[in-house]
């Protein structure tokens, strides 16, 4: 392949499927393979057991400009790569062998092994849009990082504070389902002021999500109203007040509704927009594709097509959401 780096590797082996050593040698092995059978060219593995070694190999990958990365791991690892590559043109191949897999599932990645392989052999290149969270904490601190996923302020942000790791390990995708059971009573609403795209939305909220791909459930649970991962936009789903039950038909009505605006009864709220910001009184806790980032005003904004990922050239009934008529894909 001239004028580009050698393909890698990136395997994350304390991902929850590759924990079985003679499970894991197999599967680097079917990768080696894919890789070989795509580019005629045998890639460098690598292995990353945390995120600072991840990011590492990634950014390494970049400035050499390998001509394809492919990671085998969890959430974490698939996120950092995404963060990592957007822009810079390197196709991404996912082997998705976490518990939840959201943003694989999301972009039409077969959650199954087998399948995710030969995708790295057979599929086609999609483009899809990354996001980029800014945030200021009552210090005046800024920081910002890309996003995959979602990023968000409220009850989401508790939420991925409170789910522990033996709760993901038990329950897997359903870890953070069985948290927020025990936490629905101490759900609490705050004054949320949105604006997207210039226009400003005032209401009480328990939770303001803001997504660039996602579902709640990959799978199983998505919003009637797909969030579109290729439209250059963001999907704003806020959740009203109104005590514990109104905030229960709040979070029905943002899964269920099929059109932007506020629903009937007000306790929902879907926005689309390329840049957002929220703040919020009293100040609530943020989260980052995941991760709790601190508490104060947060900011996002879409990146178009900033990523090159495989996936199926025909739909895998078993993947992901298919994509949508105005869906990239190069």
């Amino acid at each position: 392949m001239p004028e580009a780096g050698r393909p890698l590797i990136l395997v994350n082996p304390t991902a929850s499927r590759l924990a079985d050593d003679g499970r894991r040698a197999r599967i680097v092995a079917d990768i080696e393979a894919a890789v070989v059978a795509r580019t005629g060219v045998a890639a460098d593995v690598e292995t990353a057991v945390s995120i600072d070694d991840a990011r590492a190999s990634l950014e390494r990958a970049a400035d050499e400009r390998r001509a394809l990365v492919v990671v085998a791991g969890g959430d974490g690892t698939v996120r950092e790569a995404a963060h990592d590559l957007a822009g810079s043109g390197i196709g991404l191949g996912i082997v998705p062998l976490g518990t939840a897999n959201l943003f694989a599932a999301s972009v039409g990645i077969p959650l199954a092994a087998s399948r995710a392989i030969a995708t790295i052999a057979e599929g086609r290149f999609r483009s899809v849009d990354i996001g980029r969270a800014r945030w200021t904490r009552a210090d005046g601190d800024t920081e910002e990082r890309l996003f995959a996923v979602a990023c968000g302020a409220g009850f989401d942000a508790r939420l991925m504070a409170a789910t522990s790791s033996g709760a993901k390990r038990r329950f897997g995708r359903y870890g953070y389902f069985m948290t927020a059971v025990g936490m629905l009573p101490s759900i609490r609403g705050f004054e949320a002021s949105i604006v997207v795209d210039g226009e400003r939305h005032e209401l009480e909220a328990v939770a303001v999500l803001i997504a660039n791909a996602g579902q709640l459930i990959p799978g199983v649970v998505r919003p009637a109203l797909p969030i579109r991962v290729a439209d250059g936009l963001l999907d704003v789903i806020v959740v009203a007040a109104g005590g514990l039950g109104g905030a229960a038909i709040g979070a029905m009505e943002a899964l269920g509704r099929r059109a932007l605006g506020r629903s009937a009864t007000g306790r929902s709220l879907r926005l689309l927009g390329a840049h957002v910001r929220v703040e919020t009184s009293p100040a609530q806790q943020l989260e980052v594709d995941g991760d709790v980032v601190g508490v104060g005003a947060l900011e996002a904004a879409c990146l178009p097509s900033a990523l090159r990922i495989v996936v199926p050239r025909v739909r895998d009934s078993r993947a992901g959401p298919p994509a949508r008529p105005h869906d990239t894909a190069t």
